[in-house]
């Protein structure tokens, strides 16, 4: 049983777990949809953990499990789409953006399926899809700069969600451009380092995105304080 909670699968727990607490009774539906997310990413590691196992047993008849991924891949191109547009479409009509940004993601997916099948990662369409959500944190960022009202960035759960994705997509594209470089150097025996920049990336992702949770719960709270 022990197998399945690796660092990463833990803190995704967590995360879940804070998510389902501070946001189900949450009246801003995007924001609401996060716990399915979150669920899904639980329930796709787990997965994940499970067909390796068997994987590993029986390598000759057993494929290996990227086609969890594949199909994480698809729930993580639509919710950050669709989060991000409900994030940046309060200052801005962001529905081009994204509509174009998620078809670029789709033909590109269906390319890499078609390229190798199912059964290999897509990590074409994986980097793209991280360089498309660096451009948005930062398109977010500037319409906050812009924004004449006042925000207490402390307590802002938009800026944490955006924050915490901001860190792992640079850390993970920096990681992977250096990855000859980093992956033979052995902190220990058997892990090399990028398995702990990449449980890091993990760690300070979750981490935002639960803090972002506590805060949107706080500011519904405060906010019904108020009538």
């Amino acid at each position: 049983m022990l197998y399945y909670f690796t660092i990463n699968t833990s803190v995704e727990l967590i995360c879940f777990i804070v998510a389902l607490v501070c946001l189900y009774n949450q009246p801003d539906k995007p924001w609401k949809n996060l716990i399915l997310f979150m669920f899904i990413i639980v329930l796709a590691e787990f997965t994940g953990r499970y067909v390796k196992k068997i994987f590993l047993q029986d390598m000759v008849h057993n494929l290996s499990n990227s086609w969890v991924y594949n199909t994480l891949l698809i729930a993580q191109a639509l919710f950050f789409s669709l989060h991000f547009k409900y994030l940046i479409g309060r200052y801005t009509n962001s529905k081009p953006l994204f509509y174009a940004g998620l078809a670029v993601i789709a033909l590109l997916y269906f390319y890499e399926l078609h390229a190798h099948g199912f059964f290999v990662y897509n990590n074409a369409t994986y980097t793209v899809l991280l360089v498309q959500l660096m451009c948005y944190c930062l398109y977010f960022y500037y319409h906050l700069l812009k924004d004449e009202v006042y925000i207490d960035l402390k307590k802002s759960a938009s800026f944490w969600w955006v924050t915490g994705i901001l860190f792992f997509c640079f850390g993970t594209i920096i990681s992977s451009l250096f990855r000859d470089k980093l992956a033979p150097i052995l902190l220990t025996s058997k892990t090399p380092l990028t398995a702990y920049i990449y449980n890091a990336l993990n760690i300070i992702l979750y981490s935002c995105w639960s803090y972002s949770f506590i805060c949107k719960k706080w500011q519904t709270s405060t906010s019904k304080s108020l009538y």
